[in-house]
Parts: C-alpha cells; sequence; structure tokens
C-alpha cells in the first residue's frame, strides 16, 4: 500500500515567487515529507523569510537545492530530478503557481483512489491543437473530469515518471505537461484527472492566484510556442497517444 508521504518539487528560473510557494506548502492540510528546488542558471537571489525557514525546521521538512548554474535544464529537468525521490508520490509545480491549503488533499484523495496523473489546469485537444475545452486555470470545476493532459501543478504517484522517461522528450524546449500525460497513458493507461474545484469552496483550488503567469517570462509569449505544441502532439499521436477525441470521449 502507498503511504501519504510526498515530496514536493520547485522550480527556481527568472521569477521569484519562493517564499510564497514555500509557506502555501506549509499551509497544506497535508505538508510534504520533502521540498526540492530545482534552479536553472543564475537569475535571481530568491528572497525567503526568516518566519518560512523557521516554520520549515519546526514541521522538520527538509529543502535542498539542485542547481545547475551554468545550464537551464528548461521544462524536463524538474520531472528528471523528482525520479531520484524515495516517496511513493511527488507534486511538481511551475513557478507561478500557489496552491489552495486543501489542494493536496484533493490531488490524494484521487491518486488513491485511480491512481491517475491530478492537475491543476486540464487541456484537451481539437485535432492537432490544444484547443479543446479546458479545464481549472483560475475556472471553478465542479466535478473530477479527465483530460488529455494538465498544467501548472502535477500530483502522481512517483512511478509515473518512470512511464515519463520510457520516452525521449520530443524536444527539450517545450512539451513536458503532453509528454507526461502521453507517455503514461501509453505505457500504463494512467489516466489525467483534474479534480473537482468547487465555486463554494476555494481551498481545494490548485492556484490561488492565476496572474502570476501572465508576466513577460511566459513561455506561451514567445512566437514559436503554437506550432511547436503542435509537432509535439502529432509526435506523440504517431508514438500511440490517444487522446479523448479519438477516444470517444
Amino acid at each position: 500500500m502507498l503511504s501519504d508521504a510526498y515530496a514536493a518539487v520547485l522550480t527556481l528560473y527568472k521569477r521569484d515567487n519562493l517564499d510564497s510557494q514555500l509557506k502555501s506548502l506549509l499551509n497544506q492540510t497535508m505538508r510534504p515529507a520533502r521540498i526540492v528546488i530545482v534552479t536553472n542558471e543564475n537569475h535571481v537571489n530568491p528572497r525567503v523569510g526568516h518566519d518560512t525557514v523557521a516554520a520549515l525546521r519546526h514541521h522538520a521538512i527538509p529543502v535542498d537545492q539542485a542547481a545547475f548554474p551554468t545550464w537551464n535544464t528548461k521544462f524536463h529537468g524538474r520531472f528528471a530530478v523528482a525520479l531520484l525521490l524515495e516517496t511513493d508520490r511527488v507534486l511538481l509545480l511551475d513557478d507561478d503557481t500557489l496552491p489552495c491549503n486543501r489542494w493536496v488533499e484533493n490531488c490524494h484523495r484521487l491518486v488513491s483512489s485511480d491512481d491517475c496523473i491530478v492537475t491543476a489546469n486540464g487541456r484537451t485537444l481539437r485535432g492537432n491543437t490544444d484547443d479543446g475545452p479546458s479545464y481549472g486555470d483560475g475556472r471553478f470545476v465542479e466535478e473530477d473530469v479527465e483530460v488529455d493532459f494538465g498544467g501548472h501543478s502535477w500530483f502522481m504517484s512517483t512511478k509515473r515518471l518512470c512511464d515519463m522517461w520510457s520516452f525521449s522528450p520530443v524536444t527539450f524546449s517545450n512539451g513536458e505537461d503532453i509528454h507526461l500525460s502521453a507517455a503514461s497513458q501509453i505505457v500504463s493507461g494512467t489516466k489525467t484527472v483534474v479534480p473537482v474545484q468547487p465555486s463554494s469552496d476555494t481551498t481545494l483550488w490548485g492556484d490561488s492566484n492565476n496572474s502570476l503567469g501572465l508576466d513577460q517570462h511566459a513561455t506561451w509569449r514567445t512566437g514559436d510556442h503554437i506550432m511547436m505544441r503542435r509537432s509535439v502532439i502529432e509526435e506523440w499521436k504517431r508514438r500511440g497517444w490517444k487522446p479523448l477525441e479519438e477516444r470517444g470521449g
């Protein structure tokens, strides 16, 4: 039987949201057993408050750093680091994501019952684009819903990362979210699910401030973002990925 223990993986690049993210983890009804910060290059000197450091010590939560001072491991690096963790479950957060205090509890419920990948911002495909219905991303979700892939936050059994790394990335410049869900579906039939995030209870939401992803560092602002993701989707379909629309979902 899987334990409730999980490790959290954060990324540090050009945004300085680390103190807020650490506080959001400390405020969870289910706190992590360990926190790992994947630092890509040296762009910011993160400001972490004394109160945050004291709280981490009080709860005996070790914080480790996987530092790549001259190397940007981009989007996939954190998923490689997470593969080395010894907890049965893992939470990965984008650097612009602040989960509400019952988010992990909400995720844990689904992983315990279905061993799925739980995500805060779910996307579905329409053809070779991700222009199908989306769920979350600052909007309430009134029931658990299966999606093709997700972003912002992922909670899963650590073994799902073995599914992911059964395949090499199509590109290291984009598509880690698609890679995770597509590979896990191909290898183990694993679903990706957005949990209920009701309008009546925001404590269950995966993000308390989705405006953080609208700054100048947002990847979707790059000119080739849409075309690159289309090519990633096409390649994963060639590898055997079956999106919902192809399964009658």
